[in-house]
């Protein structure tokens, strides 16, 4: 376990360098979006491995324009398609709450019990992240948001 998380963060390092992608080596994309991307990314594939969760894709969301922010300012995610097993669901909302707990984040569980069951967490400066389950499905959707940022294209 100790070299799997030695791995993942050898490899998060060479991400946080630039050296995930063409853009990021080229120089091209060093904006403060671009970085809270990758963060936000790591992030979730951190809350992944500690669920134990199997995950199926990951998908960027691109940037939009922040309410009642300055119109220069956009905010951006990821999400992650998970494999759920419908026994696991109560089990997995609890093991995320308390990851995003142990990190500071302020965490509130929707619906445990109920048709939507889900747990959201917020960190300061404006970071957000869910856990969504569909049961029914045989899968759950694990997301984030970054902060209000200024966006680079403006």
């Amino acid at each position: 376990m100790l070299r799997r998380h030695m791995a993942l963060g050898l490899a998060w390092m060479a991400l946080a360098a630039g050296c995930g992608s063409e853009a990021d080596r080229a120089g091209t994309d060093t904006s403060q979006l671009a970085r809270a991307e990758r963060s936000l990314q790591g992030r979730l594939e951190l809350a992944v491995e500690h669920l134990g969760m199997r995950a199926r894709q990951g998908i960027r969301v691109a940037p939009t324009r922040c309410d009642g922010r300055a119109r220069d300012e956009v905010t951006s995610g990821y999400r992650l398609r998970l494999a759920l097993r419908a026994a696991d669901a109560e089990e997995m909302l609890r093991r995320a709450g308390r990851f995003w707990r142990e990190r500071g984040n302020h965490v509130r569980v929707v619906g445990a019990k109920g048709s939507f069951p889900a747990v959201f967490a917020t960190a300061d400066p404006g970071w957000t992240f869910s856990l969504q389950l569909f049961p029914e499905r045989g899968e759950a959707l694990l997301s984030g948001g970054t902060p209000c940022l200024t966006d680079p294209k403006a």
